[in-house]
């Protein structure tokens, strides 16, 4: 009895794979302008007013916009990832305590 129950949950779990053929993913992120991205740091009312607008109705804007205000909005934040916190090299007065350099 238990055998036959085993075949049939076995021959049951066989037939749930799906016949189509598995689609390909969309493409994440269209291209951006690099050129839009920049032109949006440099405008931060201009980048207010996209972000609110992307905010209320992103349908009736270009996804490529929306998504060029999110990059400028994070490359305000951000910076451009270069350290500026650290004006020079840290020396070291005793072993394991660590100083600016002034």
């Amino acid at each position: 009895m238990r055998t036959s129950s085993l075949w049939v949950i076995l021959a049951l779990l066989g037939g749930c794979g799906s016949g189509a053929p598995p689609q390909p993913m969309p493409e994440q992120t269209p291209s951006l302008s690099a050129e839009l991205v920049e032109e949006l740091v440099r405008d931060p009312e201009r980048l207010k007013e996209v972000r609110r607008l992307c905010r209320e109705d992103w349908q009736a804007i270009s996804e490529e916009l929306c998504i060029a205000s999110v990059q400028a909005t994070r490359r305000r934040f951000m910076g451009d990832g270069g350290a500026r916190y650290t004006s020079g090299p840290i020396e070291l007065s005793e072993p394991g305590r660590p100083t600016l350099k002034e």
